[in-house]
């Protein structure tokens, strides 16, 4: 599953509305094998903003959680993610961080569905940054009550 910039940042920080429903994912699906992740490029280059700000003992917490964290695989940004990503905002009108995104979770092969599926949902939440968790398969947010993150 490709997690979101927004998921990630709430699972780090622990103080945004859905850290909870974040910690859950990482902590019960990722960090335990259940499920298999990952980060877009874009996803690293947030994720990396703060800590640079704030210090090298800051940057070296989120490196760790990068290149050690469970099952969570970072995916480079290739000729072929570039090139989905042009299509992707040359048909749809995406932002570049956004169709990036976009483009990683279809080469990526953890869409469950088409990529005509994906964009119209995409297209449904305004295509800038959403930020909610994403039920497999499906475009509507989890909410506390409905929230299962782990599938399989």
């Amino acid at each position: 599953m490709l997690v979101d910039t927004s998921v990630a940042l709430a699972y780090l920080t622990g103080g945004e509305a859905i850290s909870d429903l974040a910690i859950e994912l990482f902590d019960r699906c990722l960090a335990t094998g259940r499920n298999a992740g990952m980060l877009s490029m874009i996803t690293v280059t947030e994720l990396l903003v703060r800590p640079f700000r704030a210090g090298s003992a800051a940057v070296s917490t989120v490196e760790g959680f990068l290149r050690h964290f469970g099952d969570l695989r970072l995916a480079p940004i290739d000729y072929a993610t570039a090139a989905r990503s042009a299509r992707i905002r040359a048909v749809a009108g995406f932002s570049a961080p956004d169709a990036l995104i976009v483009a990683t979770a279809v080469l990526g092969g953890i869409d469950r569905g088409d990529e005509r599926r994906l964009l119209a949902g995409a297209r449904r939440e305004g295509a800038s940054g959403s930020g909610g968790l994403r039920a497999p398969g499906s475009s509507s947010r989890l909410t506390p009550a409905t929230a299962h993150p782990c599938h399989g």
